[in-house]
């Protein structure tokens, strides 16, 4: 409940931070954008000078601001957030909330071709992730805050609510994977914000689209259409994937091998970026007569153009320019180096929009084409204005994977669900069509390659793995009498290479433990070695496991406990399994042992059984999917997973976690060749937060457990 209020209340700040951008904006534009470029003449000389001279400006302030005080507003904002969920724990900097508004206005106030949505999502994660930071909440609820705050920031901006909540919880994975926890403080937190931010800025869907002054609401099937339509859809989900795929290779192709080898800081590179955008404006307004607006800013207000003049193309009085498939063409291609040199340069501004106008552009494309074909084939005004709302939908989705949350963004946006059933078939088969690239460099596939929820599955990996898995091919336990002497004692460990040895009565039942530690402590006292026998070394207070505990009940063990080794005593059966202690063996500390010693489970084993089992899951699923190829990927990954020659662990070797960092810590030894994945990284949340500074520091001794952040 108090997570849900903490939601309610980062969508309320995230709707007023909608508002301030969204106002900051509407003023820029107003006296930058609207003033001095969109009304340019392509023949007067210093119009064409303030068309290349103020977006350079723009951006050119963006890139130092977030070249001198806050490195990651660079860019759309959604990769930010993205990172900062997988990587950073739900970590934002409270100064982005300020930075990026202010970046954001500069660069689209001065003709930059972006959007305000990603902008206002790294906004509102800022917020959540600000709460959860001063509130000193857990990982995981600060993660779920911040996408929270984000949720908040798109639904009122977008004025999309259900979208906003499910394009958060989907935008994180390329694969069709959602983080469901994150689903209900999404849209408690959106609801918030929409409210706050409509009861200031109006209640209207974002886009309205009208034919001749009359509002047009498309509809599946049209009016006077058939089921048929669905076959231009499909086709149209074809374009769409093209588009995005350019769309794509074009922001990665100007962003990693244009302005990542310019040899100068992020604001010359910005700069730089804003001369060849109002250049390119200038152009296309010298040579096409076409307003800078289409290649410059967000180009939300083009939109309406661009239905009247593709579906009625006898509107003429909508617009000078005639909308012809070489104009569309040339359209996108320029809007997508536009965006490219904005975003790709080091400024501020997102990518959600300019993702929709493209697709915008590409449906009218397709509904253009069509008005050259026979009149028994052309479709109706009605499904061409579809088109262009379906392509909207299509392009978003293969370009986010997110298809869900594109059919249910862009209904909310034109008010109306009529095209539900086109945008699923668009959106999914886009999206199907597209997943070998994202225009989100930091997804990841899906949640089991998420750092944040590796210790999930690995808890749960190991919960079906049990202690006589792990030991079976383990040699048999070093056991020690009791009443060894010294001096047999160190016989008896030279030959041996385990580091932590059992201490046993005459009938090998457990009486304590003992390392090379408190060896090394009685060798250093040569006055006292030869009064001492084995049931004085160490301690009698261990921790033990059976055959038949889980891996992950032993994972837990070692972690709270600290220590290398587990010692494996035999399963209570009755009566006969209890021994009686030995009456010739003196109480060292402790009571005496009434269970066999039957092995010695250490890390290095828990391991080796982890990764066997995702070899035999590796292979399991090789030979569902592939038949008979099943065995070359088996192979491949067995050759992956190949764990070293076993070798002891000792204190030196062993991996330990890191409480703020909530990652093994790799220290030299054998376990450096292991994949991080494999190791202790961040237990499952769900279950228990277990972090060693909540122990204390003798891996035997009295503890005092507390509750570490987050835990229950």
């Amino acid at each position: 409940m108090r997570l849900l209020m903490l939601c309610a209340l980062a969508g309320a700040v995230a709707g007023l931070a909608g508002v301030v951008l969204d106002t900051g904006l509407y003023y820029a534009t107003m006296w930058l954008f609207k003033s001095h470029l969109q009304s340019i003449q392509a023949g007067q000389l210093s119009d064409l000078f303030k068309l290349i001279a103020i977006p350079a400006a723009g951006l050119f302030l963006a890139g130092w601001l977030a070249w001198k005080w806050a490195p990651e507003i660079c860019g759309g904002g959604v990769d930010a957030v993205i990172r900062a969920f997988h990587k950073g724990k739900g970590q934002v900097r409270g100064r982005v909330t300020f930075l990026k508004a202010f970046c954001t206005i500069s660069t689209i106030g001065a003709g930059g071709s972006a959007g305000r949505e990603g902008p206002i999502a790294q906004i509102g994660a800022a917020v959540g992730s600000s709460l959860g930071r001063w509130l000193h909440l857990s990982v995981r609820d600060r993660r779920l805050l911040m996408l929270a705050g984000c949720a908040g920031g798109l639904g009122a901006v977008l004025r999309a609510p259900l979208g906003a909540a499910l394009f958060t919880a989907e935008m994180l994975y390329r694969e069709p994977d959602f983080e469901h926890d994150a689903v209900i403080p999404g849209i408690i937190s959106s609801v918030t914000a929409y409210s706050v931010f409509t009861a200031f800025l109006g209640y209207d869907p974002l886009l309205r689209f009208s034919i001749q002054g009359v509002p047009v609401a498309p509809r599946f099937p049209s009016e006077a259409g058939t089921s048929l339509e669905l076959v231009h859809y499909a086709l149209l989900s074809l374009l769409c994937a093209i588009v995005a795929y350019l769309f794509i290779q074009g922001l990665r192709l100007l962003k990693r091998h244009v302005f990542a080898w310019l040899p100068v800081p992020t604001p010359m590179k910005a700069l730089t970026g804003g001369l060849i955008l109002g250049g390119l404006a200038a152009v296309l307004c010298v040579t096409l007569q076409v307003e800078p607006g289409y290649v410059m800013g967000d180009g939300k207000e083009y939109l309406q153009e661009v239905i009247g003049n593709v579906v009625e193309p006898s509107s003429s009085s909508l617009t000078s320019v005639t909308f012809s498939l070489r104009m569309l063409v040339l359209v996108i291609l320029f809007k997508i180096v536009a965006t490219g040199l904005t975003v790709g340069s080091g400024a501020s501004g997102g990518l959600l929009f300019p993702t929709l106008f493209i697709g915008a552009m590409t449906g009218a494309f397709y509904a253009r084409l069509w008005l050259y074909a026979p009149t028994w084939l052309l479709p109706t005004a009605e499904a061409r204005a579809g088109m262009i709302v379906v392509a909207m939908g299509g392009v978003f989705a293969g370009c986010t994977k997110t298809p869900i949350a594109s059919l249910v963004l862009v209904s909310e946006m034109t008010g109306s669900y009529a095209l539900a059933v086109p945008l699923m078939l668009c959106c999914a088969s886009t999206y199907l069509l597209t997943t070998s690239f994202t225009l989100e460099e930091e997804q990841v596939p899906g949640m089991s390659d998420s750092p944040a929820h590796r210790g999930d599955y690995l808890v749960n990996v190991l919960e079906d793995i049990k202690v006589r898995e792990a030991i079976r091919n383990a040699p048999p336990p070093d056991t020690v009498p009791a009443d060894l002497p010294f001096n047999g004692v160190l016989e008896r460990i030279k030959h041996s290479s385990a580091t932590t040895f059992p201490i046993v009565d005459e009938k090998g039942c457990l009486i304590g433990v003992f390392s090379l530690s408190d060896i090394r402590q009685i060798m250093n006292d040569q006055t006292v070695g030869h009064l001492v026998v084995a049931g004085d070394l160490g301690t009698a207070n261990v921790v033990t496991v059976t055959p038949e505990t889980s891996l992950s009940e032993a994972l837990t063990l070692f972690t709270r406990k600290n220590v290398n080794v587990l010692p494996v005593v035999e399963e209570p059966s009755g009566a006969g399994a209890q021994h009686g202690a030995s009456r010739r063996i003196v109480q060292p500390r402790g009571p005496v042992g009434s269970k066999r010693v039957i092995g010695m489970l250490s890390r290095q084993d828990l391991i080796a059984a982890y990764r066997q089992r995702l070899l035999d899951i590796q292979r399991t699923e090789a030979q569902e999917s592939q038949g008979a190829q099943g065995g070359s990927v088996f192979e491949t990954a067995q050759e992956s997973l190949a764990l070293p020659n076993p070798e002891p662990l000792t204190p030196v070797n062993m991996p330990v976690v890191d409480p703020e960092l909530e990652e093994p810590l790799q220290t030299q030894g054998n376990l450096e060749e292991l994949d991080e994945k494999e190791l202790l990284v961040e237990p499952a949340e769900k279950t228990r937060a277990f972090e060693i500074e909540d122990f204390p520091v003798d891996p035997y001794g009295p503890k005092e457990e507390k509750d570490g952040e987050g835990g229950t």
